[in-house]
């Protein structure tokens, strides 16, 4: 099956297998391709590796939850891994590991840190008592550096 999302000038193809997953995602602009991705799932349905122009994505679970996924940059075999943490169900931190110096990063926060160098980011999330995310902490190698809050309207 295939679908097509159109927005403005930008078309996004999506390519479903049988069991109504996206195995395969293209972008165009003005009739030009920027950018494709292709997805794998392992026997379970769980998404396995995402494959772009520019890297490969792998996912490790813990039962059904996601717990890691490591950035392989083809152009330079560096890695970014991405940890994440959960307390009582909920998603309380995720930490990006860069392992080298790489020319691409999904996650370059340029204003904290030079792009051309190692370094660790950190989100610690704060919930509310109807477990909304209130807070986003923000973390440059382990040094705290803002917080974007969340204000819910519960009626």
């Amino acid at each position: 099956m295939q679908r097509a999302v159109i927005n403005g000038q930008w078309v996004s193809v999506f390519k479903y297998n049988s069991r109504g997953q996206i195995t395969s995602r293209e972008e165009s602009l003005n009739g030009q391709v920027s950018s494709t991705f292709q997805y794998d799932y392992d026997e379970n349905g769980m998404l396995k590796t995402t494959y772009t122009k520019y890297y490969t994505v792998s996912y490790t679970y813990e039962g059904n939850v996601l717990k890691k996924c490591v950035y392989t940059y083809l152009k330079d075999s560096t890695t970014e891994d991405i940890d994440f943490f959960y307390e009582k169900g909920k998603l309380s931190k995720a930490i990006i590991k860069r392992n080298g110096v790489t020319s691409f990063s999904p996650f370059n926060f340029d204003r904290n840190y030079p792009g051309n160098s190692e370094f660790g980011l950190t989100f610690e999330f704060v919930y509310d008592s109807h477990k909304n995310v209130s807070e986003i902490k923000y973390f440059i190698n382990d040094v705290y550096k803002y917080s974007s809050q969340y204000v819910y309207e519960y009626y």
